[in-house]
């Protein structure tokens, strides 16, 4: 379907809600003031929320009886419906739930073994997941999926995945939308991971920041295969990259393409690593994902790269574990399908009008 472009009466919709997601307990005159917008278009756009139902009035009466009328806050209504994320791997499916406060509702693993189940059957491994979901907390307003790949985030399209062996490009998206009945959004692993932490760090903002998710696959003789991604967040953004390909870490086999030992690999990674923090800037890196086995090997690699720069040291690298542990790509890839609904063509709206239609 060909969406109209939006007006900007839907850029400022948009606006207003995600401001309402990174501050929760916000009035009417700061977020005019944080979007440089008028009282009165703000007054407009709340009360449009308000008959959708998704917002609410918090009265803060801090002061004493007499200091007159309570401040009003406004916030997301936490009972509009859920947010469910999923990381698909292979050999499970982590999947997380979250309401539009992003607090972390409920989490559950499903067996998934793409070999011997196809990626076409995985709308029917998650369809009595997701009406577990609705009969506990509620509607589900969308998915978001993360997985291993070249993942193309506005269409959902899967161009290469060799943990799923998907060398051809497959429209995940729109065949799981269409099977399940809900939107869904899809995107590389390690970008959810990244927005996990954009989330996490509401309502400060993310800043600048390099997110490093750590995984495991297997190969056909059942070998252990590490993979390792990177999600850059940039002045409190996913970057993507022109080609959204940003991110991609590919090991240098040695000569007639001998296999690379873990601890080459985390050697050349560290290498890149240092390389980017000094040319960005950023000094936050975040390891998340199956991440324990490697901290030492990391942080050891990091310093001893320090050691041997010969220049003008400006990087200054804090290196932190994604408390978000193993479910960073799953909450991550909620918090996306959040940010997609919301984006300027308020697919939200849509959603919700169904919702009423089928009431």
């Amino acid at each position: 379907m060909i969406r109209k472009a939006p007006n900007i009466k839907q850029v400022n919709t948009s606006r207003v809600i995600d401001v309402l997601w990174r501050y929760q307990n916000i009035s009417r005159i700061d977020i005019a003031d944080r979007l440089g917008l008028d009282k009165s278009t703000i007054t407009k756009i709340v009360s449009s929320l308000a008959e959708k139902q998704l917002i609410t009035e918090v009265s803060n009466r801090n002061g004493p009886p007499q200091s007159g009328r309570p401040k009003v806050s406004l916030q997301l209504n936490k009972q509009l419906g859920v947010l469910v994320g999923v990381e698909l791997t292979d050999s499970q499916i982590n999947l997380s739930v979250l309401n539009l406060a992003c607090q972390i509702l409920y989490r559950k693993i499903v067996s998934y073994h793409p070999g011997t189940q196809p990626l076409e059957q995985l709308g029917d491994v998650l369809a009595p997941v997701l009406r577990e979901v609705e009969s506990r907390w509620g509607k589900v307003l969308a998915i978001g999926l993360g997985m291993p790949g070249l993942v193309t985030p506005d269409t959902g399209v899967v161009s290469v995945s060799s943990a799923f062996e998907i060398s051809q490009p497959v429209a995940l998206a729109e065949r799981l939308s269409a099977q399940l009945g809900y939107p869904v959004y899809c995107d590389n692993d390690a970008n959810c991971a990244a927005w996990g932490q954009i989330m996490l760090s509401r309502p400060q903002g993310s800043g600048n920041l390099l997110y490093v998710l750590f995984t495991s696959h297997h190969r056909h003789d059942d070998s252990r295969h590490l993979g390792i991604g990177l999600g850059f967040v940039l002045n409190g953004q996913l970057f993507y990259g022109d080609d959204c390909l940003s991110g991609q870490f590919d090991v240098e086999t040695g000569p007639h393409q001998s296999p690379v030992s873990e601890p080459e690999i985390l050697a050349q990674f560290v290498d890149k690593l240092a390389t980017l923090g000094r040319l960005l800037n950023v000094h936050q890196i975040v390891l998340g994902g199956e991440v324990e086995p490697y901290v030492r090997d990391i942080e050891r690699l990091i310093h001893a790269n320090l050691a041997a720069f010969k220049g003008h040291q400006t990087w200054q690298p804090a290196t932190e574990i994604s408390t978000l542990g193993t479910q960073a790509v799953s909450a991550g890839a909620a918090a996306l399908a959040w940010s997609k609904i919301t984006s300027s063509d308020l697919v939200l709206f849509e959603v919700l009008d169904a919702q009423r239609i089928l009431s």
